[in-house]
């Protein structure tokens, strides 16, 4: 490691007490530097290096890669399922278009015709809705 020494005696002084750095040579010890330097590299390049849209629209061409989907993926339309305790269920829809996300797509569904803390049925209800409401070109 490069100036180590440099590196524990300040460690020493913000401590107030004497640290001595260790460096493993194998097993689990190497397996966690190795992580920990991924990690710090991967999030000093999605600091840094990449805008978010840039960060999305990789992830939707590996998304893409993943499916097996030879184009690419320009919109993305994700649901969840919320209720209190079992009762007033909704269902809430966020869309990612072309890299971004288009919150005047965002869409709330109230679920009708699911009683109880059902996501399943409440699920099958809200995508329904949503791509029946497609067909008639007239948003639900």
């Amino acid at each position: 490691m490069e100036e180590s020494e440099l590196l524990a005696e300040w460690l020493t002084q913000t401590r107030g007490s004497k640290v001595a750095l260790r460096v493993p040579q194998r097993g689990r010890g190497v397996d966690r530097v190795e992580l920990a330097n991924r990690n710090a590299r991967l999030s000093h390049e999605s600091r840094f290096r990449k805008s978010q849209q840039d960060r999305l629209q990789i992830a939707a061409a590996r998304l893409a890669q993943t499916l097996g989907h030879s184009g690419e993926v320009n919109r993305i339309e994700s649901f969840d399922i919320s209720n209190i305790q079992g009762s007033d269920s909704v269902a809430g829809m966020v869309v990612l278009d072309r890299g971004k996300f288009d919150k005047n797509q965002y869409r709330v569904f109230n679920i009708r015709s699911v009683a109880g803390a059902d996501d399943f049925r409440s699920m099958a209800e809200a995508v329904d809705r949503r791509y029946r409401s497609e067909d008639s070109s007239t948003p639900r």
